[in-house]
């Protein structure tokens, strides 16, 4: 094993570390409130653009749409990559796109950025549940229930906390971006000890 490996060797073991447990429920809670923030600031951007119902639809299909091919088409991604890399990359996109989002100027860049955003919550989704089927045969227990509920609880928290800002007068890029900056934390700390799925690419 060469110094570089040793050197990092750390990610390898990371599904028999305690640490694992909560790098996991980081993924889940940054994919909650990822795609929460986003639709939180969908009336906000519909107003600010006058989008009529027609628009607004084709917005929410867009996301829809983007959410299907980052699961579907892009999200066994993982199985090349491996399961950490992706969250990686699309808890980074997912912290990322919502302010982005909130810059749209236009109803086309508006629906091109909610694609986007649903590309990386889709990809993911996909991610985050292959460490968290890991994390269930490294621990030999199933915790799918529990980690789908800090999802969910993620979510609603991402969702109130954009709104309240929205509603004390933020504009929705800096609302967007007080977000963000947690879940790129969350990310950055959560990686290196995510587990990896067996026999994927690391």
């Amino acid at each position: 094993m060469s110094a570089l490996d040793d050197g990092w060797s750390f990610l390898e073991s990371a599904g028999d570390r305690p640490e694992a447990r909560l790098a996991v429920r980081l993924a889940f809670i940054v994919a909650g409130c990822g795609i929460a923030s986003v639709l939180a600031l969908l009336p906000c951007l519909a107003h600010h653009l006058a989008l009529d119902a027609a628009e607004l639809a084709t917005a929410v299909l867009s996301l829809t749409a983007g959410a299907w091919l980052g699961a579907r088409g892009l999200g066994a991604g993982w199985s090349r990559i491996g399961a950490r890399r992706q969250v990686l990359v699309a808890g980074l996109g997912a912290a990322l796109l919502p302010p982005a989002v909130a810059f749209a100027g236009s109803p086309a860049l508006l629906a091109a950025g909610l694609f986007m955003a649903g590309v990386v919550a889709g990809a993911l989704d996909v991610a985050m549940q292959a460490s968290a089927e890991a994390l269930a045969v490294s621990i030999r227990q199933g915790c799918t229930r529990a980690l789908r509920a800090i999802y969910g609880f993620a979510g609603a928290g991402g969702a109130l906390v954009t709104t309240g800002l929205l509603a004390v007068g933020f504009e929705p890029p800096l609302a967007a971006a007080l977000v963000a900056a947690p879940m790129m934390i969350a990310v950055v700390v959560a990686w290196p000890y995510l587990p990896e799925a067996p026999g994927q690419g690391r």
